[in-house]
């Protein structure tokens, strides 16, 4: 018996990602020499890129949202065997096509 599995989409926190990035540059550049100041200069890049990447995901969805509504408000064009139909958003076929 076939089951089909859902993708789920996880989505982190900036707070989360600051921390990931900022564990991740601080294991891989030898924390032990860094100074205060450079941790946190470093921890101001990481919140830069943070935000950046929050808007860049919230535009995405603006897009995504804009897209969606376009699609919904416009007619389409169905081809079949029978040939070619215009249908309306309100999904009612216009018979005033000719073939």
């Amino acid at each position: 018996m076939d089951t089909m599995q859902k993708e789920d989409t996880v989505m982190y926190k900036p707070t989360q990602i600051a921390a990931g990035l900022l564990a991740g540059s601080l294991l891989s550049s030898g924390a032990s020499a860094a100074t205060t100041a450079e941790l946190e200069q470093r921890i101001q890049e990481l919140e830069q890129t943070v935000r950046l990447l929050s808007r860049k995901q919230e535009v995405s969805e603006e897009v995504y949202v804009a897209d969606k509504t376009r699609a919904a408000t416009n007619g389409t064009v169905k081809a079949g065997p029978d040939g070619f139909a215009l249908v309306s958003p309100d999904k009612r076929p216009n018979s005033n096509s000719a073939a």
